[in-house]
């Protein structure tokens, strides 16, 4: 079985807690919780795309030439997924599956952008990646590791996450609009899911502020969590303080 999605939707769509879902033939569906974690490298080209960073990373004309084809690309990089025999039946085997595959595609496309970059911008730009996210990133495997987070904490990160997570699902589902598609036998369905962000663009919006107000909580409560040592080590991961400019449009939900 084969189902295509695309990398920007499942950023936004996954990393708000609202699983992707495939129709794999009949009336049976399989759900992928596919994180916000297996998407960085979308996040990591949007933060290219912006002039602050660009600066800040003080890239040279031209590593700017060579990222123009990176960062020419839609937003949403299209990542197709093989399901293969029965594991296309078994939700554990499929996000497996999914998993690996989504990473493989997702990685070529860091590594384009990291065989551009020095050594120095490359941590850098990491760096910005986690001030871009917040408290919230510590919610990802990769990241948690990197803090050397307690497992106690750990498991308390992924709690406040996941009450951030259905906060900001509910928002994005009332903003989603779904579109399937399948071949005339029916052994293959592709679903793609877009997002109408316009509103999260809006400073006064209810939708911008209710997803503002629950982060900004969701980020308190976690740094309140930790302990002094896992605090200091989540500022060095960050690094010097970058402060991203207002007046280009960027959502860090």
């Amino acid at each position: 079985m084969k189902w295509s999605v695309y990398a920007g939707t499942l950023a936004a769509v996954a990393a708000c807690g609202a699983p992707a879902a495939a129709q794999l033939g009949g009336t049976q569906t399989l759900r992928l919780a596919t994180p916000a974690l297996r998407v960085a490298g979308a996040s990591l080209t949007a933060l290219l795309r912006r002039a602050d960073v660009q600066n800040g990373l003080k890239l040279g004309i031209r590593q700017r030439n060579e990222l123009s084809d990176i960062l020419a690309q839609p937003s949403q990089m299209r990542v197709a997924v093989t399901l293969s025999g029965s594991d296309a039946n078994d939700p554990g085997s499929a996000q497996r599956q999914a998993d690996e595959q989504i990473r493989a595609q997702l990685g070529d496309h860091d590594a384009r952008i990291k065989a551009v970059l020095t050594a120095e911008q490359w941590d850098r730009l990491q760096q910005l990646s986690l001030q871009w996210r917040g408290p919230l990133a510590m919610a990802e495997p990769e990241v948690a590791q990197q803090v050397r987070l307690s497992a106690e904490h750990r498991s308390e990160v992924a709690r406040i996450a996941a009450e951030y997570a259905a906060v900001k699902s509910e928002v994005m589902a009332s903003i989603a609009q779904k579109q399937e598609d399948a071949s005339p036998d029916g052994s293959r369905r592709m679903v793609a899911i877009r997002l109408d962000t316009s509103e999260l663009d809006k400073r006064f919006s209810p939708a911008r502020q209710k997803l503002e107000k629950a982060k900004q909580d969701a980020e308190r409560t976690i740094l309140a969590a930790l302990d002094p040592d896992e605090r200091a080590r989540w500022k060095a991961a960050c690094g010097a303080t970058f402060t991203f400019r207002s007046d280009i449009k960027g959502l860090r939900f």
